[in-house]
């Protein structure tokens, strides 16, 4: 066989090596049982109140746990895909269809195209009209990580508007069980790079009576509190 055709096999080979493991870093047995270390953790990041733990529209909350752990940059990755930044649902890596593509606007206007972990499709559509992406910079234990991030407005701003079936947040003129960009705007998520499938086109056909819908008339899904909590400085 000829040295180059050998040599380009080689190449090949490497770069689909290189590939999987960038995506697939760990089995399912590690991905349940980091799972389940996240989750052990649960009334540490909503401590309970009048004898329960409240997540609603959580995002923020899990985001700055896991930011502190000590992870490494695919640890990070990992755990930001156990839950929906929306509903503050935890999201079971056991679960199927639960990361469609999206398009969110950058804070100047411009369109993104990434990949999110929900848990119900309206998530999908409420991230896609009311959040905004941005650049941010963790330090992990194998170093910087700059990602691309879903934001709100700060809602601690105005506390005395937050929806009454949302008891997580710390507030102190700001959210200080949250992180924030060098906006200001509050972290909620991750967007990952976008899958190679068509889900953004199913998205963005789904969603288009709820983004057409006021705010005080959305019904199903936990959307509406996050919804609620994006508009408060708007």
């Amino acid at each position: 066989m000829d040295i180059k055709i050998i040599l380009l096999i080689c190449v090949v080979l490497f770069c689909c090596l290189q590939t999987t493991s960038r995506i697939e870093p760990f089995s399912n047995d590690e991905k349940q049982e980091h799972f389940d270390r996240l989750m052990s953790q649960f009334n540490v990041i909503f401590p309970r109140k009048n004898g329960r733990s409240n997540r609603n529209a959580g995002g923020p909350q899990f985001y700055k746990f896991i930011s502190e752990m000590g992870l490494s940059i695919e640890e990070f990755e990992l755990y930001n895909q156990f839950y929906c930044g929306v509903s503050g649902s935890p999201i079971d890596p056991n679960r199927t269809n639960i990361v469609k593509n999206i398009s969110v606007k950058t804070l100047d206007g411009n369109e993104i195209v990434g990949s999110y972990y929900h848990c119900c499709w309206p998530c999908l559509c409420d991230i896609m009209k009311y959040a905004r992406v941005e650049e941010h910079t963790v330090s992990l234990s194998d170093g910087d990580y700059t990602h691309n991030v879903l934001t709100i407005e700060d809602p601690c701003q105005n506390e005395d508007d937050f929806p009454q079936s949302v008891t997580a947040y710390q507030c102190n003129g700001i959210t200080e069980n949250g992180i924030r960009t060098s906006s200001g705007r509050l972290i909620f998520a991750l967007l990952y790079e976008a899958l190679p499938d068509d889900s953004l086109e199913f998205s963005t056909n789904q969603c288009q009576e709820r983004m057409n819908t006021d705010p005080d008339d959305l019904r199903g899904g936990m959307g509406d509190i996050f919804v609620k909590l994006a508009i408060i400085n708007n």
